[in-house]
């Protein structure tokens, strides 16, 4: 929205026609949050005879009544004038009623418009580089209300729930600039810029401009196990002057679905805070992307810095390249790594006479529960023992818990005879390994007693993964 001469201007994007019609479509189910697709919405806006009939006239100059008197300066130029569907695709209609608005606003201001080529893009001086980059738009909707402090996920929900019975949507429009490609193909977390505007009724009447941004594509969470975020930090000034801090994350979190990856990546964690990054939370909401939106995201997908559509289609295929990489390194889980782990030994290696090799594991922390529910540390295994789960710590991914098959015991995990097992395995890429034996192992004196495999589900597993989530290390703090 600009102001010149007197003149104010409005350009409502066709997302903001909200008298489209719209009709069912395969997308609408729960599971989508029932989304609404429309394919070139029209109408919102529509043009008449007079104010008692539509809001504009032909030129797309607003009515200020029912008659035929219009406010002075004030136009809509886009498909919102459109006053009904049209048979074809309306990319040259919207065109032309824009370009005939614009003409006649022109003649009639007396204003000179130049026809001639548009002006060539400032170039950087010689001599200097440019790095490629790449530009997208996201536009994310929802609902958020008064939260406690804290900014958790539970925050944010209640904030939401409250949003929605309050009538207090938000929703935002950005543009996600990252300057240096090769930075960010290197490095996820690497950062990038925000701008754009965002509508919070909570917080203001008129639309918050975004001062600042810093937007991370992938960031690893210091606090969770095998954890990140897409993290978004907005400066917001509302027109009264009044600032506000606007910090939202979306969770990535290794639970191998797909399904998970689309909801992650579509759901923000919004937490916001009047005057400032340390100011008191104000409002608190979840964001989403709705399917139709991401579609349109897709197409705003731009290369900055390169010349030539061949070298822009490269830079932007490494772009996505990079991008699924993390979501498979998120959500591929251990899974992901079996293609790496050796199918056989490359060397040979003698399984008599030559006695056996070390373990490239570190050192093991055992322990065995007893009938009666009570852990013991140490290998050393009491006659009651029905349980026991030894710890080879290898990093801050996992836990993961590796139980043998009904009859067989957790050390074959951790075999000598092959050249890596998968213990090693696991240990090496950073994961914190729990080898679980269950009362049905042959190492345990609980083999020899009666129970069913109905008990191991109820009884033994929930004990075992009680107990591992007990022993947890706390994660050292992160430095930014």
């Amino acid at each position: 929205m600009r102001r010149r001469s007197g003149l104010l201007l409005v350009l409502l994007t066709a997302t903001a026609a909200l008298g489209a019609e719209y009709v069912g479509n395969p997308l609408w189910s729960p599971m989508l949050h029932e989304s609404l697709v429309t394919v070139h919405p029209l109408g919102g806006c529509v043009m008449a005879d007079d104010g008692a009939h539509g809001v504009v006239d032909d030129r797309g100059r607003v009515y200020s009544g029912l008659g035929t008197d219009v406010h002075d300066g004030l136009l809509v130029a886009d498909g919102a004038i459109v006053p009904r569907p049209l048979a074809v695709n309306p990319l040259l209609t919207i065109s032309a009623l824009s370009e005939r608005a614009a003409a006649l606003l022109a003649a009639e201001r007396g204003w000179a418009v130049d026809r001639g080529p548009t002006p060539p893009l400032d170039r950087p001086p010689d001599g200097a580089t440019t790095a490629p980059g790449v530009r997208f738009t996201e536009r994310m909707a929802g609902w958020v209300g008064a939260a406690a402090e804290g900014g958790s996920v539970d925050a944010a929900r209640t904030g939401s729930e409250r949003g929605r019975a309050d009538g207090t949507p938000c929703e935002f429009v950005l543009t996600i600039e990252i300057d240096d490609l090769p930075a960010l193909l290197a490095d996820p977390a690497t950062p990038g810029r925000l701008s754009g505007t965002v509508i919070a009724p909570a917080l203001s009447q008129h639309r918050l401009r975004v001062a600042d941004g810093t937007f991370r594509l992938v960031q690893e969470d210091p606090t969770h196990v095998d954890t990140w975020n897409m993290r978004y930090l907005l400066d917001l000034v509302a027109e009264d002057g009044r600032r506000f801090a606007f910090e939202g994350h979306k969770i990535l979190n290794d639970r191998s679905f797909a399904l998970d990856a689309w909801n992650d990546t579509t759901t923000l964690y919004v937490t916001v805070r009047e005057g400032g990054p340390e100011g008191v939370v104000v409002a608190a909401g979840v964001l989403r992307i709705a399917p139709g939106d991401f579609a349109r995201q897709l197409t705003t997908m731009r290369i900055t810095g390169v010349e030539g559509a061949l070298s822009q289609a490269r830079w932007l295929a490494r772009f996505g390249r990079t991008f699924a990489r993390s979501l498979l390194k998120v959500y591929g889980g251990p899974i992901r790594d079996v293609g790496r782990f050796p199918a056989q030994p490359r060397v040979p290696i003698p399984l008599e006479g030559a006695g056996h090799r070390k373990l490239r594991l570190p050192t093991p922390e055992p322990r065995w529960c007893d009938a009666g529910g009570t852990w013991h540390e140490g290998n050393a295994l009491g006659d009651d023992a029905w349980l026991r789960l030894v710890r080879y710590e290898g990093g801050r991914r996992g836990p993961v818990i590796l139980a043998a098959g009904f009859g067989m015991p957790a050390t074959s995990f951790a075999i000598d005879t092959v050249e890596t097992n998968l213990a090693e395995h696991l240990v090496k890429e950073g994961y914190d390994v729990w080898l679980f034996d269950y009362r049905a192992s042959i190492d345990l004196p609980s083999a020899w007693t009666s129970f069913t495999i109905d008990d191991i589900a109820r009884t033994d597993w929930p004990a075992a993964v009680a107990e591992v989530r007990a022993r947890r290390r706390p994660r050292a703090p992160h430095t930014p």
